[in-house]
């Protein structure tokens, strides 16, 4: 038996197999199990924020015909909040989580994203075209030059941002006008 210890990260379960597949924040990164008790331990540390200690058995696998070597099997045998020698798991130390901004779009995901916005933009511009230019490929092409906008603009200075944060110089804007809010005569009315 080995033990990890490590953040469980997922517990899922496929019902058409009956096996619970256990995810983690560690090495190895995943465990599975038949067994619901293991399995319903790891969902509760990973519902409740606890670290755990995970008790699981290496069995070999099928070949992989890749590799000619066999699959390494890992099953969960027992989850439960991991200790230092019976003492609290808890240090003293509050640990700070990285803001998200650290975290980057898989580049992959931005593309699709910014074709998605693309493709919107591309279908609302249908009305103002001639109608021999209503077609997939003319809206294709569209959605796609959007999208390269979109991906490849660069990311404004923290100069330009604080800029456009700033507000503007008061000038005639559309409530201005000293007629704004008086009642409307029924004669001014043109029908």
């Amino acid at each position: 038996m080995a033990v990890l210890e490590a953040n469980v990260t997922k517990v899922s379960k496929d019902e058409g197999t009956g096996w619970y597949t256990i995810e983690t924040d560690g090495e190895p990164k995943r465990l599975t199990t038949r067994n619901e008790v293991p399995a319903k331990e790891a969902a509760a540390l990973r519902r409740d924020g606890v670290r755990a200690r995970l008790t699981y058995t290496e069995k070999e696998g099928n070949e992989n015909p890749r590799t000619g070597q066999p699959y390494i099997n890992r099953y969960l045998d027992k989850a439960e909040a991991a200790t230092a020698n019976g003492a609290s798991a808890d240090d003293g130390i509050e640990v700070v989580r990285a803001e998200a901004t650290s975290r980057k779009t898989d580049p992959r995901d931005a593309w699709r994203m910014c074709l998605n916005k693309g493709g919107e933009l591309a279908v609302r511009t249908l009305p103002l075209m001639a109608s021999e230019e209503r077609d997939f490929d003319t809206q294709k092409r569209i959605a796609t030059a959007w999208a390269r906008f979109f991906y490849f603009s660069p990311a404004p200075s923290p100069d330009e941002v604080a800029f456009a944060s700033e507000p503007a110089s008061r000038g005639p804007g559309a409530y201005d006008d000293p007629s704004y809010g008086q009642a409307i005569q029924d004669d001014d009315i043109p029908y």
